[in-house]
């Protein structure tokens, strides 16, 4: 029988609500390292954000949630396989980012959208709920400026993205294992010139955009941590 000793720890950089005042330091970004009490991530479809409940203990994170203007939030997870080490010192997870390659244990990177905080004589905590990088598209219309469809997929879907300020260091990478991917306007011609009026006219989200291009291609597209990934739809049988 294999016993796993899982544990979880989350990076939250912070921006505090300045109130009008436009102080320097609150607009900051202050990043904390806390060792939650309860970490729950669901991993949905391609199409929707990914999304997470963290709970803190108030006595570990002893800071007034309400006073959070913005927080991004990285959660890590891995599995420590032991409780102490051979000196007998409790072994504690180190959060390891994307950048240090494959042996990094982040789960999720995103944003918090909604905050609680519970203070009574049985319990004193913090909980946090919110979403993946997805959002950033979900969240936004379609309102960009016009985009040429005589390049590569991904080259048109660098466009959308280098157009929205708060998404700018999302890469697209391709893992379809093809060199290169088609031309865009070869392979819908009837998708039209990409421009903001039509997102007014359908009611479109980016993202909604970009999975229409992806679709066209016959390819899939997701965000992968601080990635936007297209692949080739995979099936389990012939």
């Amino acid at each position: 029988m294999t016993i796993s000793y899982p544990q979880a720890a989350v990076v939250l950089r912070i921006v505090w609500e300045d109130f009008g005042t436009r102080s320097p330091e609150l607009s900051q970004v202050y990043t904390f390292e806390v060792l939650p009490k309860r970490v729950s991530v669901s991993l949905n479809n391609y199409k929707e954000a990914d999304t997470f409940d963290v709970e803190l203990d108030y006595r570990v994170f002893p800071l007034d949630p309400r006073f959070i203007r913005s927080c991004q939030i990285t959660i890590h997870i891995e599995n420590m396989e032991r409780l102490v080490d051979e000196r007998g010192k409790a072994v504690r997870i180190q959060p390891r980012a994307p950048s240090t390659g494959d042996k990094h244990n982040t789960v999720l990177m995103g944003f918090v959208d909604t905050h609680n905080i519970d203070l009574n004589d049985n319990t004193k905590t913090v909980l946090m709920k919110g979403r993946d990088f997805t959002s950033l598209y979900t969240d936004i219309p379609w309102t960009g400026k016009a985009v040429p469809l005589s390049q590569s997929v991904d080259k048109v879907i660098e466009g959308i993205i280098a157009q929205l300020k708060t998404t700018g260091d999302i890469k697209v990478e391709n893992r379809t294992g093809l060199p290169t991917l088609p031309i865009l306007s070869k392979i819908a011609p009837d998708l039209g010139e990409l421009a903001g009026t039509r997102g007014a006219k359908r009611k479109e989200s980016t993202w909604d955009v970009i999975q229409e291009i992806a679709a066209k291609a016959a390819l899939i597209a997701y965000i992968e941590l601080d990635k936007l990934v297209l692949t080739i739809p995979q099936v389990l049988t012939d």
